[in-house]
């Protein structure tokens, strides 16, 4: 019969994707690891050792002096994005060497030895870990992204639940709606074939 073999095929067509979305769907609901995956980690700080005098300016909507391990930091708002500058000169804070980017990370990460252990190798501001966990400093907001291949993979999941799976946007569009469109008619064929055989 014509509707069964339909119902049959697009069955099969939609296994792989219905097993993807099912067992994928059952992770998102349990949510293991999320914890670590998504950690925030902060940069420590400490108090303040002395009073620092700064002469602000107009354009300076909000301005915090925090300090790290590596010293003071001078962290001022202009026009709502926060900018790291130099005690001294007032302008922009250059990078921190690779031995800063180090001492920062390794501060922070001190008491979480079992997710980061230690930091095996610095590029740019991205610290790699023992644990292979890749750390990113945020110079000018002072802050420390994350990222390891737990979040990676349930960032694959992600995309497999959601039938992301090329990189083009458009194409990943057409599956969706396709995919929905299968399961609406396997949805439809099946309610008939009941009735039929009911009735």
């Amino acid at each position: 019969m014509l509707s069964r073999r339909i119902h049959r095929y697009i069955g099969l067509v939609l296994l792989f994707p219905m097993v993807g979305w099912a067992l994928t769907g059952l992770v998102f609901l349990i949510k293991p690891g999320y914890d670590g995956a998504y950690e925030v980690i902060t940069i420590k700080t400490y108090p303040l050792d002395r009073k620092l005098n700064i002469a602000s300016k107009e354009n300076w909507e909000e301005v915090r002096v925090i300090k790290s391990v590596l010293g003071n930091h001078l962290l001022v708002t202009i026009d709502g994005k926060t900018n790291h500058l130099d005690f001294n000169t007032l302008k922009k804070k250059p990078m921190p060497s690779g031995t800063e980017v180090t001492r920062l990370v390794e501060d922070a990460i001190a008491d979480k030895k079992d997710r980061y252990g230690s930091v095996l190798a610095v590029d740019g501001a991205t610290a790699y870990t023992t644990t292979g966990i890749e750390v990113t400093v945020n110079w000018d907001g002072l802050k420390l992204n994350q990222i390891g291949f737990d979040r990676y993979l349930i960032d694959w999941l992600y995309k497999v639940h959601y039938l992301q799976w090329t990189p083009w946007r458009l194409v990943n569009y057409v599956l969706g709606i396709v995919g929905l469109l299968l399961l609406v008619t396997l949805t439809a064929i099946g309610l008939r074939l009941y009735l039929k055989n009911t009735g």
